[in-house]
């Protein structure tokens, strides 16, 4: 499983030594990053908010408009755990940091050790952090699956599926269900709903998902229209 991590910098040359340094990090760790790149601090609470996909931000301090530590401090009155970690010019910022319990403060020019050492952290909070769990009734038996391994749910007869898998069989109608997921996930057909983090690509008639053994699904024509706005405010800022 790959994580998303949002930068909020305004310097094209700090974000593409950020990036080149994220990618040399990722493949020494063997971990699955993408990265999101923002300008401004509005474009990313925007983001943050309408998609609820990043893993960790790195924020410089100072943004035009919305500045960094106003940004992190808007994120941590709805979010005490998304891990933060601040890139900047300016050292006499660190104490404010605290307070919004970034994971370090790391003064530009970038040192590769400080950074590494940083994302290490980073990791091993995602690595230890609380799984977000969807839960059904299979059988006479209350099951609880993890929100980032639900591909989509499809409709057959009287029951929905998770992925397609037999195991994962209960009676709920798409309706009620839809209602209750988080804004991830998005209704393509009246027998399927699909989660936005593993659409791989789409067209106008159906959507492929980023496994192979979950395939493609096709978009139901009366689905079309909200299935395209959904998709758009869930990418519009990457």
């Amino acid at each position: 499983m790959s994580w998303v991590f949002a930068y909020c910098e305004d310097e094209p040359n700090a974000r593409g030594i950020l990036a080149e340094q994220l990618k040399k990090w990722a493949l020494t760790s063997e971990r699955e990053v993408v990265l999101h790149c923002f300008e401004d601090a509005d474009r990313l609470l925007g983001a943050w908010k309408d998609t609820e996909t990043f893993d960790a931000l790195f924020l410089d301090i100072e943004l035009p408009g919305l500045d960094g530590m106003s940004l992190a401090e808007s994120i941590r009155r709805q979010d005490r755990d998304i891990p933060l970690v601040f890139i900047t010019n300016h050292s006499y910022i660190m104490p404010k940091g605290f307070a919004v319990e970034a994971i370090d403060f790391i003064v530009k020019p970038l040192d590769e050790a400080q950074l590494f050492a940083a994302l290490d952290r980073v990791a091993y909070r995602l690595d230890n952090r609380i799984e977000t769990f969807f839960t059904c009734r299979v059988e006479r038996e209350n099951v609880r699956v993890p929100v980032r391994e639900i591909y989509y749910f499809i409709s057959e007869g009287h029951y929905t599926y998770i992925n397609d898998d037999p195991d994962y069989r209960f009676r709920e109608k798409m309706d009620d269900l839809f209602e209750r997921l988080p804004k991830r996930f998005v209704r393509i057909h009246r027998s399927i709903i699909v989660n936005m983090d593993h659409i791989h690509s789409y067209n106008s008639s159906r959507i492929v998902l980023d496994n192979e053994e979950h395939g493609e699904h096709p978009i139901g024509k009366n689905y079309l229209e909200s299935f395209i706005k959904a998709i758009s405010e869930y990418r519009r800022f990457f």
